[in-house]
């Protein structure tokens, strides 16, 4: 027992270190921004049947997640402990499942200690881990469909019917799931070709997968009255790639969305660039072992999302492509169990007993450089400060910026409901348009500021 390796209390130090900052995120109680106030406002005000239908401030959503939130608010109230439960429940997930798979496709304690360490010391997962978007879930969606693909089954034709039925299930639960369907598709297409067996239930899959989709999209996507306005949204932004090869934007928008992948999807700084150098050694490795399956596993959702950008799909923007983080780290991960060792020996460093516990030292420290706990935006506290000085006779002139964000915290905080705040109207970049509504107001008046649009700033 005396000579056991640390390495398994290591491991359990990162999970419990990563569970524990994602708690502190959560009871830090960060600021609702202004696209998770509009998606809240709507599981607030609606019944379970109305959340199916198009909802309001231009939000789309999953309607399983939905109901989901909506569930836990019915049952212990609205505010935003509850509605960030789900999120929060949804990272602790995704983190068992993603220990899971990392257990079944390496054979080193290390590797794990590595493969949890940068998902769960990552600033967006765990910004990410307690907001009410589905962006989290859909990780977790992913995380619980490989690993259902990977496990092992007493009987073949379980896999089948667990697969079935956690994908149609996943469809209603996240946005992605398509993506990730596709990919287990080719796989499940691959392993029945090369056995000749199960080829009915394989077709069987398929069509749960197909008749669940087929629901989904026309009682969700088709005819939907917000689509006009999100295309322009993301069109706008630039999230859509060019389907000229030849084009400059082309090879512009991949660079960027590469350096958005491994700079700022895993966000650990300049150690960045070792994860991807660890990730190109990981696709050489897995090519040249000829083990094609993984490597699709673990690249082809990122080229089907591409595919599904330059057809203006989907758009390829930072949180729309957290679920492709631990696919990332996965493949960086085959890198460091060859890197690793070699390390180990050239330096001597497997002499000391505890080194490895050294391994989640960077991610612990790039997070604390990016700043933890994190909250983008201080509206929460500004609201604090105007109940706490409030005074007979007060105005509040609120920026239409922040005007959702406050109807939130008036509707999850009773002590907010006297205010009555007078609206911004939004005037573009008129900024002399502001300063002449401003001028009309008399008496002590608070100013509200929250979610600049660029052109105003």
């Amino acid at each position: 027992m005396k000579n056991q390796s640390p390495d398994r209390y290591v491991l359990f130090a990162v999970v419990a270190l990563g569970i524990g900052l994602a708690l502190f995120q959560y009871i830090y109680n960060r600021s609702f921004w202004e696209d998770e106030a509009a998606l809240s406002l709507n599981i607030l005000q609606r019944s379970p049947l109305q959340l199916l239908q198009p909802l309001d401030h231009i939000q789309v959503a999953p309607p399983l997640f939905l109901l989901g939130v909506k569930g836990i608010v019915s049952l212990l109230g609205a505010g935003a402990y509850t509605l960030r439960l789900l999120p929060l429940a949804g990272f602790m997930v995704a983190c068992s499942c993603l220990y899971l798979i990392a257990r079944k496709l390496f054979r080193h304690t290390t590797t794990i200690i590595f493969v949890i360490s940068a998902f769960a010391l990552g600033a967006p997962m765990l910004y990410y881990a307690s907001e009410v978007k589905q962006y989290i879930t859909d990780v977790m969606t992913l995380c619980l469909l490989v690993w259902l693909y990977l496990r092992q089954y007493r009987q073949p034709l379980h896999k089948f019917g667990v697969l079935a039925l956690a994908g149609a299930t996943a469809i209603f639960f996240s946005h992605i799931s398509p993506v990730i369907l596709a990919t287990l598709g080719v796989l499940l297409l691959a392993d029945t070709l090369e056995s000749k067996k199960h080829f009915r239930e394989l077709i069987l899959v398929f069509a749960c997968w197909a008749a669940s989709f087929g629901i989904y999209y026309f009682t969700q996507v088709h005819g939907h009255p917000s689509r006009a306005a999100m295309l322009n949204y993301w069109t706008l932004k630039g999230t859509f790639m060019p389907l000229n090869p030849f084009s400059p934007a082309f090879w512009h928008f991949l660079a960027d969305r590469g350096y958005m992948m491994f700079m700022k999807l895993i966000n650990f700084g300049r150690f960045s660039a070792l994860i991807f150098l660890l990730w190109l050694t990981g696709v050489v490795l897995l090519a040249y072992g000829r083990r094609y399956r993984m490597l699709l596993l673990l690249t082809l959702p990122v080229l089907l999302h591409l595919g599904l950008s330059a057809l203006r799909l989907f758009p390829f923007q930072l949180r729309l492509i957290l679920y492709l983080a631990p696919l990332l780290i996965l493949m960086a991960a085959y890198g460091f169990e060859l890197a690793y060792p070699v390390l180990m020996r050239t330096y001597r460093l497997h002499r000391f007993r505890w080194i490895h516990a050294l391994i989640p030292l960077p991610f612990l420290i790039m997070l604390l450089r990016v700043g933890y706990p994190i909250d983008e935006r201080q509206v929460h506290a500004g609201i604090r400060q105007l109940q706490q000085r409030w005074q007979q006779g007060d105005q509040l002139y609120l920026y239409h910026g922040a005007r959702k964000t406050f109807h939130l915290y008036q509707a999850i905080d009773p002590n907010l409901g006297h205010i009555t705040p007078i609206f911004a109207h939004n005037q573009g970049d008129d900024h002399e348009g502001y300063i002449r509504q401003m001028q009309q107001l008399r008496g002590r008046v608070w100013v509200l500021y929250a979610h600049f649009y660029r052109q105003e700033a």
